[in-house]
């Protein structure tokens, strides 16, 4: 069975990952300089969140279950 998680924001720039079934912290992501402002998001294999960067807004995609950044879409 796939592993599913529960995100969180923790600061302005931090993603905290948790284990759907243990409710433990599984994994925290930093999402660069940017302040987060909007809740997170998980599909099947990403989280997501819209962070806002001095350079503009943008959704940002993490892969589960490892947490590295897929990609980067500026939405503005």
């Amino acid at each position: 069975m796939k592993k599913r998680f529960i995100p969180s924001v923790s600061g302005a720039n931090m993603l905290k990952l948790f284990d759907a079934e243990t409710g433990q912290l599984y994994r925290m992501i930093n999402t660069g300089n940017g302040k987060i402002t909007g809740q997170p998001i998980v599909s099947e294999s990403e989280v997501y969140v819209e962070v806002t960067e001095p350079s503009g807004r943008y959704i940002k995609y993490y892969g589960l279950p490892h947490g590295g950044l897929i990609r980067s879409v500026q939405i503005n």
